[in-house]
């Protein structure tokens, strides 16, 4: 079945428009182009982070029950840090090989019969046009990589892209990071994504100072500050004021809110809120 849109379409600024928010996909052992999927996936099997003994390189918290995120500079850890709050995600692999079969029929001897490329991240989204259904889409850091794996991954349906994280806008990295921060001690945070649901349903009914729509969407602002919104909502929620702000980091990751991405996250500012007709929750 063809997509109705074109593969190059998508970019992680466009899965808004394309992705399903929050997807729930079950995944096959396998994937596509043969590689392993989910915690059997291990982004240390072609590069090594212990040969980099200076610079930035090192591990984070997958926080989905994955391996954990691998990262070569400091580009690679800023997007992550996207990657890992980006509430059209489904999964990441990190360091994902991309085996491409060598179109000659002869061989040298001892030649090989493949060439590797290697994306820095195999995402997997779910499409609404297959909302069912996983779909591949890879970030390279350099053009290298891309352009040797490109023909082959359009071949097989896989979309890509050439990420520039020293673009990302400062705000969103600084909201990223701190949704990380309250999450990071968790190995897996799906396991609380029912709960999260319910606190973000409450968190919305709260009492709001100020409401402005344009369109289908709507930017609404609580009453207070964030570290007062949090502390009341442990009241109701009969939890700990740290256990509230990992169920409102949560909720942020899986779709259920959506911040005002000219806002900051952090205590003692206004917790501003986007609320969308089309989110489908």
């Amino acid at each position: 079945m063809e997509l109705g849109m074109e593969l190059s379409e998508l970019t992680l600024e466009s899965f808004n428009r394309y992705c399903v928010p929050g997807p729930d996909l079950k995944l096959p052992a396998r994937d596509v182009l043969g590689v392993k999927t989910g915690a059997k996936y291990d982004p240390a099997e072609f590069v090594s982070v212990r040969k980099f003994r200076f610079g930035t390189a090192g591990f984070t918290q997958h926080t989905r029950g994955g391996h954990h995120f691998v990262f070569l500079g400091s580009q690679a850890d800023k997007l992550d840090l996207r990657l890992k709050t980006n509430c059209w995600v489904d999964s990441v692999r990190c360091n994902y090989p991309v085996v491409i079969p060598r179109a000659t029929t002869r061989r040298a001897t001892h030649g090989s019969s493949f060439d590797l490329a290697l994306a820095d991240r195999m995402l997997t989204v779910a499409l609404r046009e297959r909302p069912n259904e996983p779909h591949l889409h890879a970030l390279f850091l350099d053009d290298r990589d891309k352009d040797k794996a490109a023909a082959f991954l359009s071949r097989r349906g896989v979309s890509y892209e050439r990420v520039h994280p020293e673009l990302f806008p400062k705000l969103a990295l600084s909201n990223a990071a701190q949704c990380y921060q309250w999450i990071m001690r968790l190995d897996d945070i799906r396991p609380l994504r029912e709960r999260a649901l319910a606190f973000s349903q409450k968190l919305l009914v709260l009492p709001r100072k100020d409401a402005k729509t344009a369109r289908t969407r709507k930017i609404v602002s609580l009453e207070n500050e964030l570290d007062v919104v949090m502390a009341h909502m442990a009241i109701v929620e009969a939890i700990r004021v740290d256990d509230a702000y990992t169920l409102l980091a949560i909720a942020i990751i899986f779709g259920y809110l959506t911040l005002d991405p000219n806002k900051r996250l952090a205590p003692m500012e206004m917790l501003s809120l986007i609320q969308e007709a089309d989110h489908g929750y």
